[in-house]
């Protein structure tokens, strides 16, 4: 991998603000990252219309920029890391007038850069989801999801941070203040995430055309579960309040093909 980024991944706010800061490996200073990767995959068919597929995978990543910096952004000199991160996953679909689909994973991963071995923010240890589709009439869909996510960690942020993820009716984000990672502690662990969606997909055939439009609605999060991105810690007071993501929201989207 010749591209490396400067990205802060272990920050929370990365979540929020997707920028990279790209720069172009040299086989120097900046290294050319290098992966090596064992999978496997085995599906069976229980009938025409139900399926299993269980797949794992191991993988071993030398020469990344692994941030291990205070900074909300890698702006300094990264050091290169190691990565070694393995995974299980297991699938169950079945298909009908009802399609559901059901899924499971075990995943751990490690990065070990500056001397320090640390497990990345972004992996959960265990995250589990369930999809349904039921065709009400030909045309008219009802749609919901769950999604469970368990094990994860964060570094706390020291500071003054502010953080809306996104507006409700706007889907507006909104960042202000400083702050910096308290790299004294060991990751913080994050609480467990169970997230419900629900929503209505219509398709209308306008009349003596080809033409036709979807209406879809959605409702994210309908519990209104707060998806905890990290902890604001004062030195006086230890871990204080929390910074949310992904509040409740709806969202109404048309879709014409023609």
């Amino acid at each position: 991998q010749l591209l490396q980024s400067l990205r802060n991944y272990e920050s929370p706010l990365s979540d929020v603000v997707g920028a990279e800061i790209p720069v172009i490996a040299d086989g120097g200073a900046i290294p050319v990252a290098e992966s090596r990767d064992i999978s496997a995959s085995a599906r069976i068919t229980l009938e025409p219309a139900t399926e299993i597929r269980l797949d794992a995978y191991t993988r071993r990543m030398t020469g990344i920029f692994a941030r291990t910096s205070d900074g909300l952004f890698a702006i300094d000199d990264p050091a290169p890391g190691r990565e070694r991160a393995r995974g299980l996953g297991l699938m169950l679909r079945h298909t009908g007038r009802a399609t559901v689909t059901a899924r499971y994973s075990l995943m751990s991963a490690r990065i070990h850069a500056n001397d320090v071995d640390f497990a990345p923010r972004f992996v959960p240890s265990q995250t589990a989801a369930l999809g349904l589709r039921y065709n009400l009439t030909s045309k008219t869909t009802l749609r919901g999801s769950s999604w469970i996510v368990v094990g994860r960690t964060a570094r706390l942020l020291t500071g003054q941070v502010e953080v809306e993820w996104e507006d409700a009716l706007s889907r507006v984000r909104e960042i202000g203040g400083t702050g910096a990672l308290d790299m004294s502690l060991s990751p913080a662990k994050l609480p467990n995430y169970v997230r419900f969606d629900f929503g209505i997909e219509h398709e209308l055939s306008l009349t003596r055309s080809k033409n036709r439009l979807r209406i879809a609605f959605n409702v994210d999060n309908l519990l209104g579960r707060a998806n905890v991105g990290s902890w604001l810690r004062s030195p006086a007071a230890g871990i204080g309040d929390a910074v949310p993501m992904i509040p409740l929201s709806a969202n109404l989207s048309l879709h014409w093909a023609y």
